[in-house]
């Protein structure tokens, strides 16, 4: 893995940004259990709760009318 173009050693220390899920070792990502200075945040739900009021109350939202889901052949 690189951060910056360098090869992140063993021994460096990083600071990453995941989710709560995956902080607790789910998807059996168990290292990340051992990280330290570990700081908490809101949930994504709130989080994302707060992002959509904040743009609707800039313009009104609207989904686009695209499929998202396609059938092969």
């Amino acid at each position: 893995m690189r951060l910056n173009g360098r090869a992140i050693d063993p021994t460096d220390d990083v600071r990453v940004t995941i989710n709560s899920f995956l902080a607790s070792g789910g998807d059996s990502f168990r290292v990340l259990r051992e990280g330290r200075d570990r700081v908490g945040g809101p949930l994504d739900i709130d989080a994302f709760t707060e992002f959509l009021k904040a743009e609707s109350a800039l313009r009104p939202l609207s989904p686009t009318s695209t499929p998202r889901i396609r059938r092969a052949g």
